[in-house]
């Protein structure tokens, strides 16, 4: 008989809140281990070490994987690793991206064939960026979101110039934009708060992305406190609507995760000594696990009700 999972309500999907509640497991695969270490790590960029150790104990025996970057193997737990261990967004996920990217390419094509206004020069300022600049972006206000569809090669920036200058806003935007959307693109000039007249992106938003390919929510979830202190300071301000794209994402992270191990938000006091070795450890009869120098409480993704 296969396990069964209360269906999820409206009420608790508006939320888009997950609550770790504490819950008692016999046994947790390394795969979600590695969810678990992505959530719980202080890292907010990568572990940028060349190997990842982790050990866990469970009604199978005591067991150890030692980890290593490999861009050849094509599993899941493989890209899991390698965004552990600071592979580059767009190389980790090309070949699971490749559809979408090559579609995205050729609406970039399209859009300088189809817009191409006498008297201006039009051409593509950025297109794929790395993580680290993503979040350097971010730091000096310049962009409002920690991954963006750059970090995977489906947006760009168009820059429009006249007699050598190039121009940062105006009309000619709109209709750049205008012709984009005609064509199947998102245009940055929509966004709701921040706008954005130079950008153009192949999906939605980053819950586009994780709906149609949900591993890929692994690289968001390290940031989803992040996206939960952004949001929440929107609705107390009222400004949620600016931050509508954000809880879409969350909602998303909350589906891929919910009744699926976690580690419990708080800390705590050191469990019964046991000895070890590696930096990641799982006591999974004893319901807990270390992570960072941290002793935490495993629990289940729950799903909060919206008040």
């Amino acid at each position: 008989m296969g396990l069964w999972f209360p269906a999820i309500s409206q009420a608790e999907l508006d939320s888009a809140r997950l609550i770790c509640g504490p819950q008692m497991y016999q046994q947790i695969s390394f795969e979600e281990l590695l969810w678990i270490i992505r959530y719980k790590s202080r890292q907010t960029t990568d572990f940028l070490s060349p190997e990842l150790r982790i050990e866990k104990l469970d009604n199978s025996g005591r067991s150890q994987k030692t980890y290593s970057l490999d861009t050849l193997q094509k599993t899941r737990e493989a890209h899991f690793v390698n965004g552990l261990l600071g592979f580059d967004l767009n190389q980790n996920w090309k070949g699971l991206l490749d559809v979408e990217v090559q579609q995205f390419s050729r609406l970039k094509d399209s859009l300088l064939v189809k817009f191409h206004p006498k008297a201006y020069r039009v051409r593509y300022l950025q297109e794929e960026r790395n993580l680290a600049k993503q979040l350097r972006l971010v730091a000096a206000g310049r962009s409002k979101t920690a991954i963006s569809l750059h970090n995977f090669d489906l947006a760009a920036d168009v820059g429009i110039y006249r007699k050598r200058r190039y121009l940062r806003r105006g009309m000619i935007y709109t209709k750049m934009g205008e012709i984009a959307k005609s064509i199947g693109m998102y245009w940055g000039g929509d966004f709701a708060g921040f706008p954005d007249l130079g950008h153009v992106q192949g999906l939605k938003n980053g819950a586009e992305l994780i709906r149609k390919f949900p591993d890929i929510g692994f690289e968001y979830a390290r940031f989803m406190q992040v996206y939960r202190k952004n949001l929440d300071a929107a609705e107390s301000e009222q400004k949620e609507e600016n931050f509508q794209d954000t809880n879409d994402l969350l909602k998303e992270l909350a589906i891929i995760q919910v009744n699926k191990p976690c580690a419990c938000q708080y800390a705590i006091s050191i469990p019964t000594p046991i000895v070890w070795d590696t930096p990641f450890f799982a006591h999974v009869p004893a319901g807990w696990v270390f992570v960072e120098g941290y002793f935490y409480r495993l629990g289940t993704w729950q799903l909060a009700t919206k008040k």
